[in-house]
């Protein structure tokens, strides 16, 4: 009992072999490859209109478009597909919740 009240008990520990995720930067892989190819045509755009203003937008739609996401996989690397399945959950895409209303036509003649 010298070890504390921290000491995890090593038969309580989930093995690691479930919580491989392939993460790039932090990121988990299908987030930066959409990431990727947002950036790519933002530097595309960039290169078309050969501007100062076009490169400060540039560096701006990068560190607005992938800093955030470091920090928001930081904490919980599956959350994407929580929203994911959230959005495309079958109680979301039937329309077994609607109501039906009754429709009076006027007749303005």
């Amino acid at each position: 009992m010298a070890e504390g009240i921290h000491a995890v008990n090593p038969n309580l520990v989930n093995a690691k072999v479930f919580y491989r995720r392939r993460t790039k930067l932090g990121i988990p892989t299908e987030v930066f490859l959409v990431l990727a190819f947002l950036n790519v045509f933002a530097v595309v755009l960039a290169v078309m209109f050969h501007s100062v203003f076009s490169v400060i937008s540039l560096i701006l739609f990068v560190l607005v478009s992938v800093v955030p996401m470091k920090f928001v996989f930081r904490g919980d690397p599956d959350a994407h597909k929580a929203w994911i399945y959230g959005w495309l959950a079958p109680a979301r895409l039937e329309n077994v919740h609607a109501v039906r209303r009754r429709v009076v036509f006027v007749d303005v003649l």
